[in-house]
């Protein structure tokens, strides 16, 4: 079967989860760790739920410390108030008996103190009592470190691993499941999946937070062996991309890496872990490629049950699925390793692997060879009706002679975001630029934007707009346009490129068929190559049957 995912969310607005998201995540996945906000949580967790039967959302909180400025689920109402002057005798104190702050990535912090038993009830109730209220299977906790660096500023630092790991247990027996994040290649972190039901690996494969290169030995392979001892907890394992601005990623460079990870996942893929790759949990990524959304195709070929555990031979791991072979060298390795093949088999693009024929596996590769040639890249197609709702404000199913369609309102200003179509939350290879767009209006201002991701010749830019309206090889200035949000300064969607796509819409009430190729498009602007829609933006009063990607 496809690889089951494991998803982590963050948003900076709950609507990023309408309809088309919704069928996404439950499409793939039967477990998601949002991190949103607490009103309109609950309906979230409600059509998850509907949409699949079994599905397990777990809301998001911080493992007993809380941001000063949070207003996330993470902070209010879970948290709400621990700072509070009649909570202060559960705060973790200095050596001075002074409230302790932690500052991380700027942010300053207060922290509950697990060695007052108090304080342990307290997180436990506030979890379960949320829990609770918006219907969720569970809960995701942030930074539940058992030694933390800030320990020397109390007193007795060591009754503090033990009592925390009493803090989490607490926890767990409150929920049906309890997932921690931060399981690290410290043998200390995994000593707390004996109170948890699972954790999550944040960083596998890379830890872009380090000065140094990442290492099969020491950024996989201590993962791999924990999963290993450990079949009795849940695991979701987060391949990460680089997100610092440089060196410059291109789409391919960021697809090789990833197939490489999870490669190395696969060797240690079982009933009890779930995957996911991406630059960071943001559904719409301040930095990098693929945010927490994002479903790379490789993890939709039908690989078969595991046969047996990993093996290694000359360098090369490997595993054999019913359906399919799995090659990884470490990044390491001092040279490519020749890999024997038995009998005919296929790449991931397609390409004929004959028996006997050696594979040659270069060091940072992983490879994916299958029994059957793969099929043609689908087409996607958004189209709407009562099973296909996307849920947005100012918007209605009709009917037109027996056949569904989606009409649209204008948005009020400040409420363009409301009706973003998601499209390619899949992402393949090989790109799909032609859009098409069966609509009608009488709105003369009416037009379709689209962001893509795209390869930047100045090695600078992940992502453009392209603006149908517009002739094309225009240039505009930029434009704010983050998925079903507005995005936040330091978002790299607050301030793109737009070039124009050449598809302008006629209104005059009639149906009509609009094409726009995003990849002449993107060439015409003379620096962006196209690789992938990530949102159409649908702007004006208009009526949408279906749209199209090829």
């Amino acid at each position: 079967m496809w690889t089951p995912h494991g998803f982590w969310v963050l948003v900076t607005d709950n609507r990023v989860f309408d309809g088309v998201v919704t069928r996404h995540l439950v499409a793939h996945s039967d477990i998601a760790v949002i991190h949103g906000f607490y009103e309109g949580f609950s309906n979230i967790v409600k059509r998850l739920h509907a949409a699949r039967p079994g599905f397990r959302v777990l809301f998001y909180t911080w493992a007993g410390r809380k941001p000063l400025d949070g207003r996330t689920i993470g902070a209010v109402p879970t948290l709400d108030g621990m700072e509070c002057p009649d909570h202060d005798h559960l705060l973790l104190k200095n050596t001075e008996d002074e409230r302790i702050v932690v500052t991380t990535n700027g942010r300053p912090f207060i922290l509950l103190d697990p060695r007052i038993t108090a304080a342990r009830d307290w997180l436990r109730d506030r979890i379960s009592t949320v829990a609770r209220d918006v219907g969720s299977d569970g809960v995701g906790l942030d930074s539940a470190i058992r030694t933390p660096r800030f320990l020397s500023r109390v007193v007795d630092p060591a009754s503090y691993p033990p009592a925390f790991d009493l803090m989490i247990r607490s926890v767990s027996e409150t929920t049906p499941i309890t997932i921690f994040n931060g399981l690290t290649a410290r043998p200390d972190q995994e000593l707390l999946l004996a109170f948890a039901h699972g954790a999550s690996i944040e960083f596998f494969g890379l830890n872009d937070r380090r000065n140094r290169k990442p290492t099969f030995a020491s950024d996989i392979l201590p993962y791999i062996s924990a999963i290993s001892r450990h079949a009795d907890r849940m695991f979701l394992v987060f391949g990460r991309a680089p997100r610092n601005p440089q060196p410059y990623t291109t789409y391919d460079e960021d697809w090789l890496w990833q197939r490489y990870l999870y490669c190395a996942y696969l060797l240690a893929a079982g009933a009890h872990t779930r995957w996911k790759h991406h630059a960071g949990f943001l559904a719409s990524p301040n930095s990098g490629r693929a945010g927490g959304l994002d479903v790379y195709a490789d993890t939709l070929h039908d690989l078969g049950s595991a046969r047996g555990g990993y093996t290694v031979e000359g360098g090369c791991y490997r595993r054999a699925f019913e359906r399919s072979l799995v090659l990884v060298v470490p990044a390491e390795a001092p040279r490519p390793v020749k890999v024997p093949v038995n009998r005919p088999m296929f790449t991931l693009e397609g390409e004929r692997v004959f028996a006997g024929q050696p594979v040659i596996v270069a060091p940072g590769e992983g490879q994916i060879l299958l029994h059957r040639r793969p099929g043609p890249l689908p087409a996607l197609i958004r189209q709407f009706d009562a099973g296909l709702d996307p849920l947005w404000r100012w918007s209605a199913l009709r009917e037109d002679f027996g056949a569904s369609y989606l009409h649209l309102d204008e948005t009020p200003a400040g409420e363009e975001s409301e009706h973003d179509l998601a499209l390619d939350l899949v992402r393949y290879r090989a790109p799909r630029g032609q859009v098409t767009l069966w609509y009608r209006t009488s709105y003369p201002a009416a037009r379709v934007e689209i962001v893509v991701e795209v390869d930047d010749r100045d090695r600078l830019v992940r992502f453009t707009l392209v603006d149908g309206s517009l002739k094309i090889g225009s240039d505009q200035p930029r434009r704010r346009a983050q998925f079903r949000a507005v995005a936040p300064a330091i978002s790299q969607f607050a301030r793109l490129r737009v070039i124009g796509g050449g598809g302008p819409m006629i209104a005059d009430g009639n149906w009509h068929t609009l094409v726009m190729d995003l990849e002449a498009a993107c060439a015409a602007s003379g620096r962006y190559e196209f690789r992938r829609a990530l949102f159409a933006r649908l702007l004006g009063s208009m009526d949408v049957r279906r749209l199209s990607l090829s």
